[in-house]
């Protein structure tokens, strides 16, 4: 009945079935889809013909669901059923940040995490951060700080946000079939000061030497560089001025992309 074999999927992916039947059938056929149990909103299902989609989000991890095809003809009917198994998501361990405190911009921050329990390893990570609580479970609020892989350990610096340089770290985990858990955790740094251009001018100058093979860490590092010249130290400096180190940032970190 079905274009896989789905014993066991996951409730953050869509899944597609497709009906199919041996021999042929003069007139025309009518296929009609049902779930046992019955999905709480059909909406999130998609029917024509021979193909039934579930859509992500419309499963519950842990439950067991029946697919039912009905091929009606007229001749009668057949039933053909297909049992699937939605998997739990990933149960959360610790994250953990080495060092806990620093400041933003200058630290670098090891962010690692460890004992996540699930069934269907491997798992695979991904670090980023939010920066305001209400953001949290928005994936266009992310900032990705490193991508999914699995490797549980991730290394960064974080731009500053201003007057209170506190961030919602958050790490997704994602096991073999694709479901994921999330879990979040606030890290506070110290706020970015300078007291001269030139010491402002080194430390943008240690972020541009890297050759780029990810568009994430361009990103990142454009971000940090953001940071930087948005904190003036107490020397004046003109807008000219400002906009020239803008642009030479920009410019030398792409350059830099291979």
């Amino acid at each position: 009945m079905t274009d896989q074999s789905p014993d066991h999927v996951s409730p953050d992916k869509d899944i597609t079935f497709k009906g199919y039947f041996n021999g042929v059938i003069n007139g025309s056929v009518i296929y009609s889809w049902t779930t046992s149990p019955a999905l709480a909103n059909a909406m999130m299902t998609y029917q024509l013909d021979d193909t039934f989609i579930i859509y992500k989000g419309a499963l519950t991890p842990g439950a067991q669901y029946s697919v039912i095809l009905t091929i009606k003809s007229m001749y009668g009917s057949s039933s053909f059923v297909q049992d699937i198994f939605v998997n739990t998501r990933p149960i959360p361990g610790p994250i953990l940040f080495t060092p806990n405190t620093g400041q933003a911009v200058i630290t670098s921050i090891q962010i690692s995490t460890a004992d996540w329990t699930n069934y269907y390893p491997p798992l695979k990570y991904q670090f980023g951060f939010y920066k305001a609580l209400n953001d949290v479970g928005n994936p266009e609020k992310l900032t990705i700080l490193k991508e999914m892989s699995t490797s549980s350990v991730a290394i960064a610096k974080f731009p500053s946000l201003g007057s209170s340089d506190t961030y919602i770290v958050s790490v997704i985990v994602e096991d073999f079939y694709g479901t994921r858990a999330e879990k979040t955790q606030n890290l506070t740094l110290d706020p970015l000061v300078f007291s001269s251009w030139v010491e402002l001018a080194e430390e943008i100058a240690s972020l541009i030497q890297n050759s780029y093979s990810l568009e994430t860490n361009v990103v990142s590092d454009l971000s940090l560089c953001a940071s930087l010249i948005s904190h003036q130290p107490t020397a004046n400096m003109t807008d000219a001025d400002l906009a020239s180190q803008r642009f030479a940032v920009s410019f030398s970190i792409q350059s830099n992309f291979p």
